[in-house]
């Protein structure tokens, strides 16, 4: 099965890695396709994921699974604390790993058990491409910013993707609101 986040959605993931505690956790909120071939994670919404509260209900969309961010480790392992916080019902797990200006997104698919659940590592596809790019087309490379690269470089080039992602999406939603 394939699984595609919203570039919207990759977005917000990598700023909540910055952003206060209480977004550095959350949900991921999507769709199944009908014929069971792809999942669409379209959201995220910053959620205490060890809470009593229930998850708030959000008409047509469903809960896929959750994110944390974390600080990088090196190497890589899940902690205790990634694990038991999956809930039973989840499909995928998204672990944000940030490190001074880097950040690395990896998603896993959930294996059930009945106590602590296992993970296996997934590709995922950004949509929708840019219409220059073939980026989403193939399986999305872990990224980041070479720490030795300019600020005022990497500001340029965030803002030009966000132009360009701006442009698409508004595309988009004019065709869907037609």
């Amino acid at each position: 099965m394939a699984v595609q986040i919203s570039a919207v959605c990759y977005g917000f993931l990598n700023s909540y890695a910055y952003g206060p505690p209480q977004y550095k956790e959350g949900l991921l909120l999507g769709k199944h396709d009908e014929s069971g071939l792809v999942d669409y994670i379209l959201a995220s919404m910053p959620f205490p994921l060890r809470s009593s509260k229930n998850p708030p209900s959000i008409p047509g969309q469903e809960i896929l699974g959750i994110y944390r961010c974390v600080p990088e480790r090196e190497p890589f392992e899940f902690s205790l604390n990634d694990l038991l916080s999956i809930p039973r019902n989840c499909k995928y797990f998204c672990l944000a790993e940030y490190q001074d200006s880097q950040i690395s997104l990896k998603l896993f698919r959930v294996n059930p058990s009945r106590q602590i659940p296992s993970t296996s590592p997934i590709e995922y596809f950004i949509f929708p491409s840019l219409p220059e790019s073939d980026d989403a087309k193939e399986p999305h490379p872990q990224t980041g910013f070479p720490k030795d690269s300019s600020i005022s470089g990497r500001l340029d080039s965030i803002g030009h993707q966000n132009s360009r992602l701006r442009q698409v999406m508004t595309k988009l939603l004019t065709e869907f609101s037609k």
